[in-house]
């Protein structure tokens, strides 16, 4: 069983409409709602429950869906420890290592295009917009 409930701030925008005693009657109707009992309300503040009781009925299927695709994800063995990697679950030693040497060489071809985008750049700037699109990190660390 579900320990909450959401009431949505665009659905209260009815709240300006009614009086307090009838807001008040509409928050008990959506508790009551909400713990299993059919609310008795008079027709206008029926009128006004309806929506929000079509909204929990939406919110509590999408719980409920989720709560079955959790109950599914964990049947399966939940997921993996962060001490596990991910990319080594090859049965194939050889591919395992293959895949960790693709992402080391793609780390350092990552590493030499920023060196080459900085020799680039070098001390001159060409572009105003960056200049003006640069940030000084130096000048926050006393706020930090």
């Amino acid at each position: 069983m579900k320990k909450s409930f959401i009431l949505h701030l665009d659905s209260l925008e009815i709240l300006n409409e009614i009086t307090d005693e009838q807001a008040g009657k509409l928050l008990k109707a959506c508790y009551d709602y909400n713990i299993g009992i059919e609310p008795e309300l008079d027709t206008l503040t029926r009128m006004i429950f309806i929506p929000f009781r079509n909204q929990f009925n939406r919110d509590l299927e999408k719980y409920q869906d989720t709560c079955e695709r959790n109950k599914l994800n964990g049947s399966k063995g939940g997921r993996p420890s962060k001490t596990q990697k991910t990319h080594s679950v090859s049965k194939n030693p050889t591919e395992a290592k293959k895949a960790d040497n693709d992402s080391d060489n793609k780390k350092d071809s990552d590493n030499k295009k920023d060196s080459d985008n900085k020799k680039d750049n070098g001390n001159k700037k060409e572009n105003k917009k960056e200049m003006e699109t640069e940030l000084d990190f130096g000048r926050y660390n006393d706020l930090i």
